[in-house]
């Protein structure tokens, strides 16, 4: 085996070989085969390499699910670079730090988020290059756009393809840490190709796949889970550019879609459009559902209102730093809710205690996974790698935060998250982040902020404030001291209180705090 073999590059290469006439991407009316994708993607790698861009250098781009998302993640890694996705629910200064911490040089943009792009190029101080995906160059911040480079002839310039390692890194993934401040996950080639490997095979994707792209491509498991493995297997990309619950049922029905990542807050909100059990929705052969816990009555729901047979609505567990934990398909997750799946191949997850001393069948612990598709350590924070990993009977483990266990059938379990963490619509929210925005605040005391259940969004963002003696903040003055956080990290209720339940050691009991919430 060739120390190519493993690359993205390669991927995509003997794909378009493979399959050079079958459909890669359907968007906005334009079909685009593997082969024409593969020829934008040189493009595009060239371009990079034009503008100074060298292997282990990162690249940031800020998009929709649209083809430039897809092509740009490869032009990047395909040059050797490593590719940075931001979130484009972020605030300009949430971006900034993913972006300085990042150094990217670069910024790729939708053209209808050039005025995000622009309160960049005053924010970053290592921002020195902008690409549009179209529009005018002469606006004052394009130097170029992707429309213009691909209608170009591929130029002369070429790089050493041949020179990418598969252990040579090709993305960093943001994710929420132990301070607040997200964290970036850096992730190799080998890993990327090892997750769309095992997620095709779990979940039965091959060259007559049709994959609705609905969720959201800025994070790892909606690019490496499931578009990597639909490119893998030749199938075709249908992009949602921006999630609408009806859109959604009507492109199921008309284009025949086969496979879809929707999570629970997508699925809630395409329950409640008017008439939805009059789609037909029968082409469909995986359902899969991840990035926030489904609800066995959600679950249920689904199934009746869309007339799902058993094992098209499937329900994996997966984090940003592992990817792909364990699936649990049909009549596995209809015998017990709580069962998150068996590990894919490649993937080993075990239960451990406070002492990292593995535990038996049907003893809950800490989940802990070792695989080919985790991360190779954290951006800038190493001491943060070594405090959630170590080692045991020759392995390196994971420690993912979550609390579960394992059946005498295999069969992973997942009771609750240890992790300080609210799950909102699929997002991660760390309640550090936003109890510091709040405490940041001179008229505040002390604050928690927690999780509470929500029908729409899964959880909603709750916080609980004492004020200083004679303070007079309202709920308009705390919703004003999150402005630097997205939207969906602020607080959807507000309670003022004379004081926070603690334990002996001065320690905050948030179990206490949302016993009495629910009351």
């Amino acid at each position: 085996m060739s120390k190519t073999a493993l690359t993205l590059s390669a991927l995509l290469r003997a794909t378009a070989n493979a399959y050079p006439k079958n459909p890669a991407i359907v968007h906005d009316g334009e079909i685009i085969n593997y082969q024409e994708f593969d020829d934008r993607v040189d493009k595009l790698s060239a371009y990079l390499v034009e503008q100074g861009i060298k292997p282990k250098e990162s690249v940031a781009y800020l998009f929709f699910n649209q083809w430039e998302t897809l092509a740009i993640y490869h032009a990047i890694t395909r040059i050797g670079a490593i590719g940075v996705a931001i979130n484009h629910r972020l605030t300009p200064v949430e971006m900034q730090y993913q972006i300085d911490e990042t150094r990217s040089k670069i910024l790729l943009y939708d053209e209808s988020l050039k005025e995000i792009a622009g309160t960049l190029t005053e924010l970053c101080a290592t921002l020195e290059h902008f690409v549009g995906s179209d529009g005018d160059v002469t606006n004052d911040l394009a130097n170029e756009t992707i429309t213009n480079i691909i209608e170009k002839p591929l130029p002369d310039n070429t790089w050493a393809e041949s020179d990418i390692n598969e252990d040579d890194d090709s993305g960093i993934w943001f994710t929420s840490g132990t301070t607040g401040k997200p964290k970036g996950a850096i992730v190799q080639h080998a890993s990327s190709v090892w997750s769309a490997t095992s997620t095709a095979l779990s979940l039965g994707i091959n060259n007559k796949t049709r994959l609705l792209s609905a969720a959201p491509l800025f994070h790892r498991g909606a690019m490496e889970d499931m578009h990597l493995a639909v490119t893998l297997t030749g199938g075709v990309h249908y992009m949602v550019h921006k999630f609408n619950p009806l859109d959604v049922l009507e492109r199921i029905q008309r284009d025949k879609i086969t496979h879809a990542f929707i999570v629970p807050t997508m699925a809630r909100m395409m329950l409640d459009v008017p008439n939805a059990d009059q789609f037909d929705l029968s082409s469909l052969q995986c359902w899969m559902s991840a990035s926030a816990p489904l609800r066995e009555d959600l679950a249920s729901e689904i199934r009746q209102v869309f007339k799902l047979a058993p094992q098209v609505l499937t329900n994996c567990y997966g984090i940003t730093e592992s990817l792909l934990n364990a699936t649990c398909l049909g009549d596995a997750l209809i015998a017990s809710p709580t069962r998150v799946g068996l590990p894919p191949p490649g993937m080993s997850v075990r239960v451990i205690t406070a002492d990292k001393s593995f535990i038996l069948d049907d003893t809950p612990g800490e989940l802990v996974t070792h695989g080919p598709t985790t991360l190779r350590t954290y951006l800038n924070n190493q001491e943060a790698f070594e405090d959630v990993t170590f080692e045991a009977d020759g392995k390196l483990w994971y420690q993912t935060g979550d609390i579960g266990f394992r059946d005498a059938e295999g069969y992973v379990h997942l009771l609750d998250r240890s992790k300080d963490m609210i799950i909102s619509g699929g997002e991660n929210i760390y309640c550090v982040e936003v109890e510091s925005a709040i405490a940041a605040h001179p008229e505040v005391n002390e604050i928690a902020v927690v999780g509470m259940p929500d029908k729409k969004w899964g959880e909603k963002v709750v916080a609980v404030v004492v004020r200083k003696k004679g303070a007079l903040i309202s709920e308009q003055g705390i919703l004003l001291q999150c402005h630097n956080l997205a939207n969906f990290k602020h607080p959807r209720e507000i309670y003022f209180v004379e004081q926070l339940p603690k334990n002996s050691f001065g320690k905050v009991q948030k179990k206490e705090i949302k016993d009495l919430l629910d009351k």
